[in-house]
């Protein structure tokens, strides 16, 4: 499979993404190598446990394939991550055992500010994750205040969106606060679907800004 980068943060056009792969006729011998006439590629998103190979992606005699038009996450975002698996064919259409498993994976990215500036000009009025998150699929997200108490909590979220208000709609105190957000990202890798970001939040009002 084509190696892929992950910048940081990524950079690429993700409603043209695709996963290219190539694979090799076993050293046989000559008679064996001969008999190969098809071969047949299979396909694994996250959260397929097994492959389903009365379904393939690819059947043909190339040893290569580019996987297009892959799973749409989000609008304009397709996710390149699942795992492939190929299965040679003779002449006769019996089938060999299938290859070994590859696996590609998104390009998986959060990252938070440390301030907002609660001031209603409409710029960074609210916190949010900056840039784009890409492939997150959920944020439970809480802030508490340099006591411990919680402040604010939203579950079942992306954006979070939190405009410097506690539980009551009531503004807080300008000052520092803690926040976690526990993420969950789509991801062919069990140990990169969840993890938990701990930071610290400046909230800033107009009248600390004059």
């Amino acid at each position: 499979m084509d190696n892929k980068l992950c910048s940081n943060p990524p950079n690429f056009d993700g409603s043209t993404l695709s996963n290219t792969l190539f694979w090799e006729i076993p050293n046989l011998d000559n008679n064996a190598c001969e008999a190969v006439s098809n071969f047949a590629l299979f396909y694994r998103p996250p959260g397929q446990e097994a492959f389903d190979f009365g379904n393939p992606i690819y059947t043909g005699p190339d040893t290569f394939f580019v996987h297009q038009n892959l799973p749409e996450f989000a609008p304009g975002l397709r996710s390149q991550a699942g795992c492939y698996v190929v299965i040679a064919i003779d002449q006769s259409s019996n089938q060999s055992l299938p290859s070994n498993e590859v696996c590609q994976d998104n390009c998986l990215y959060f990252e938070l500010p440390n301030v907002i500036t609660v001031n209603g000009d409409g710029r960074n009025d609210t916190f949010i994750p900056c840039p784009n998150p890409l492939y997150v699929e959920q944020v439970d997200f809480e802030v508490y205040n340099r006591w411990g108490n919680l402040v604010f909590e939203r579950e079942d979220t992306i954006q979070i969106e939190w405009d410097g208000r506690d539980r009551g709609g009531n503004e807080v105190a300008t000052g520092v606060y803690f926040y976690v957000a526990k993420v969950r990202f789509l991801s062919i890798d069990p140990a990169k679907r969840e993890k938990s970001f701990r930071g610290t939040i400046h909230v800033v009002r107009s009248q600390d800004q004059n």
